[in-house]
């Protein structure tokens, strides 16, 4: 074992040859390509004066804005791929896309109450909400898989308050967003193959 490093002190030692560039997942915008290292590290907990095995995971944005995260696993070193950790760490959008939807159409954060009762009965409906969405969102995957926690919302809206015009008003609205919106993500899939057909 070598002497304790800080880890962004370590990520300026290392080389081209120890990244891995890996395609993790697709998104709006084309596949998010990062560029990743793991290395097998010890970590001291100072609680128990105790070292654990450790791996690192370290990713980087591939742009010119670059975003760079660390992550431990409990995972062995050879246990996944790069590829297969940087999938799990890029995880966390899923989790904070939740918090936000949940913040911003379900109102999550548009309580008024004062006791810890009504505040966990706040939340547990807006899970509630968030369940049925997405269950909603599931059940129609096939039909409108572009269809966000907002636009369910706005249906969901549309059929228990509207008249019927109201709701082929809505879905129209929605189904030429989304004809707008695949047509600019098909754009930005077709870029960035013609980008990785010229390196």
């Amino acid at each position: 074992m070598g002497d304790p490093i800080r880890l962004d002190k370590y990520k300026r030692t290392l080389n081209e040859n120890h990244w891995e560039e890996v395609k993790v997942r697709k998104t709006a915008k084309g596949w998010l390509k990062l560029k990743v290292h793991k290395v097998e590290v010890w970590v001291w907990n100072r609680e128990n004066n105790m070292l654990k095995r450790r791996t690192l995971i370290i990713s980087q944005t591939i742009e010119k804005k670059l975003r760079v995260k660390y992550s431990f696993s409990n995972g062995l070193l050879d246990d996944y791929s790069r590829k297969e950790y940087a999938y799990f760490q890029a995880q966390r959008y899923w989790v904070e896309r939740t918090f936000d939807d949940s913040k911003n159409e379900l109102g999550m954060s548009d309580y008024q109450v004062r006791k810890w009762t009504g505040w966990y009965h706040h939340t547990v409906l807006v899970i509630m909400a968030g369940l049925y969405l997405t269950q909603e969102k599931i059940a129609n995957e096939k039909e409108l898989p572009l269809m966000s926690t907002a636009d369910a919302r706005v249906l969901m809206i549309a059929y228990l308050f509207g008249t019927n015009e109201q709701q082929q008003m809505r879905i129209k609205q929605m189904v030429t967003r989304h004809k707008k919106r695949k047509k600019d993500i098909d754009r930005r899939y077709r870029y960035q193959e013609a980008e990785e057909q010229l390196l």
